[in-house]
């Protein structure tokens, strides 16, 4: 089973016998939190990283761009030190202040995710 852990910025795996590996996830940006996780069909982990609001910048206002990172499939296999350097790609999400919460695959292979602060949907789909 995978799960995030929002404030530590890893996305972690237990197994069946109770081990646990954590994946450290590169942080676009300070000051990040970690929300939903999903795979795609071609076994791609998704993961959604925001701004977090109750650290905003100097100056006020919402942080940097949320993002939607996808962690490809070949760096989770590799294991938990693979992720530092290899197999991130970083989608900016265009509205800022998201507070994302989750993500899922959907028909066609697109990846739908929310913005709960935003009262929105986005869509993501993979490769294009």
């Amino acid at each position: 089973m995978w799960f995030t852990q929002e404030a530590g910025n890893k996305v972690g795996r237990i197994d069946r016998e109770g081990v646990i590996a954590e994946f450290p996830v590169p942080r676009a940006q300070a000051d990040v939190i970690l929300a939903g996780l999903a795979f795609d069909g071609e076994g791609n982990l998704w993961v959604q990283q925001y701004a977090d609001p109750n650290n905003p910048p100097p100056g006020g206002g919402p942080g940097g761009p949320d993002h939607i990172v996808r962690i490809d499939r070949a760096a989770l296999a590799a294991g938990p030190d693979a992720l530092a350097t290899a197999g991130m790609t970083f989608y900016p999400v265009p509205t800022r202040g998201t507070v994302m919460h989750r993500i899922i695959r959907g028909p066609g292979g697109a990846m739908w995710f929310t913005e709960m602060h935003a009262d929105r949907l986005g869509r993501i789909y993979p490769g294009r």
